[in-house]
């Protein structure tokens, strides 16, 4: 045991999350989102959070053996053990390392300023012809970045459907297709080619995450750009692609991505170059998510406007507004969520 170390008070409470609509997803139909979140505090008495948000299909620990991590550690633990919990647990030591932050918030030799500017937020529509009216909704509320699923039915319908989205844009108005893994090269291929003509700002995991040299060759060989989301997880795999010379995008979800330290060394260099996107936490994983992206300087659009997936138990997880910065982040209260769990 590192004595050197600091001792911290440690207490978590887990919690389950049903979905208004269960999702679906490439494991089927999701229905329960569930995580724990974590508390620390120590002798002077500050107290910071985190949330530990696993999702299993993508490769993360599961929920279960989050929740042995977390008995594992006991009513006080040392920062160090908690900073490390091991490999195979990214949601674990994402959140250990939030909560440390965040302990340290006040403390000016222990926090990151962030970034005084705000940034936009993506809008998810909904699926179907429902996303007709919601974009048109969305974009009178202020949004101008909106999230559209695609790959779950026929293609020239799809298209069709993109097509009258595209008209209903409002001004400089822009479009995330997401293909969650499910295209095949052919259909992705046409997917590129005809979001040439349209305001789309990047197609998003056209194929399965294990076809690597296809994605890279598609990403060559058309101008919209391709983002990965469910290829890339941790540092280490934004760095496996970056050694393979991905010319695209990263989309990123920061409460499943591991330590936050090996994160920022990887967005450093180009922040042009990712998305932060939410994995559906509470406030908390929110609040951490963002705080990252705004201190990293990251400004396309925040993929945290994800609607109303749950029902309102006041736990959060979604930003309502187009715009998010340094004064929303000020209004997230962790406490709070605690408190309701």
């Amino acid at each position: 045991m590192d004595v050197s170390s600091p001792r911290l008070d440690f207490s978590f409470k887990a919690y389950r999350r049903p979905f208004r609509v269960p999702v679906r997803t490439s494991r089927g139909l999701w229905e329960m989102r569930e995580g724990i979140v974590v508390r620390v505090a120590d002798d002077d008495g500050r107290v910071g959070f985190g949330e530990i948000a696993p999702i299993s299909w993508f490769k993360t620990e599961t929920f279960v053996g989050a929740l042995a991590w977390c008995e594992s550690l006991g009513p006080e633990v040392t920062e160090a053990r908690l900073l490390d919990p091991g490999k195979g647990l990214p949601c674990c030591a994402a959140a250990a390392a939030a909560a440390v932050e965040s302990m340290r918030a006040d403390d000016e030799s222990g926090s990151t300023p962030v970034d005084a500017k705000r940034v936009p937020v993506a809008a998810l529509l909904p699926s179907g012809w429902a996303a007709l009216d919601a974009v048109e909704r969305a974009g009178e509320l202020g949004f101008t970045v909106f999230k559209v699923k695609i790959g779950t039915g026929d293609v020239q319908a799809e298209q069709g459907l993109v097509e009258r989205l595209v008209g209903r844009l409002p001004d400089r108005g822009k479009l995330r297709l997401d293909a969650n893994g499910g295209l095949d090269a052919r259909t992705a291929a046409r997917w590129l080619a005809a979001a040439e003509d349209w305001p789309v700002e990047f197609i998003e995991q056209p194929l399965p995450a294990d076809a690597r040299d296809d994605l890279s060759q598609l990403a060559a060989d058309h101008r919209v750009p391709v983002a990965l989301d469910e290829s890339v997880l941790t540092a280490d795999d934004i760095k496996r692609w970056r050694d393979r010379g991905w010319p695209g995008l990263f989309v990123i979800k920061p409460a499943l991505s591991g330590r936050t330290a090996d994160l920022v060394a990887e967005i450093a260099p180009d922040p042009g170059s990712f998305v932060f996107s939410s994995a559906l936490e509470t406030d908390i994983g929110l609040g951490a998510g963002v705080g990252l992206a705004l201190r990293c300087g990251v400004s396309r659009a925040l993929g945290y406007g994800t609607g109303a997936f749950f029902h309102d138990d006041q736990l959060g997880g979604s930003i309502a507004g187009p715009w998010f910065g340094a004064p929303e982040l000020e209004g997230i209260n962790p406490a709070a969520v605690w408190k309701r769990l």
